[in-house]
């Protein structure tokens, strides 16, 4: 594994980790809630910029885990 691909993991890991942290954030000041999912969203849309098909599939996986992300 090279470093760039290293770096992708971490990345998908730090997703994945804001994901459960956006999901789990109910109780949390809406300001709270709204920073942590511009920062969730912020680094997806890098993520999936810099990855491949693979990060892109991944992340599919990571969007699924959670019901909603988004605010109605």
């Amino acid at each position: 594994m090279n470093t760039a691909d290293t770096g992708a993991a971490t990345d998908l890991e730090r997703v994945a980790a804001l994901a459960l942290a956006v999901q789990r954030s109910g109780l949390l000041p809406q300001e709270e809630q709204a920073a942590l999912l511009d920062r969730y969203r912020r680094l997806r849309e890098h993520v999936l910029r810099t990855g491949g098909a693979d990060t892109a599939r991944r992340l599919r996986e990571i969007d699924g885990a959670e019901p909603a992300l988004s605010r109605p």
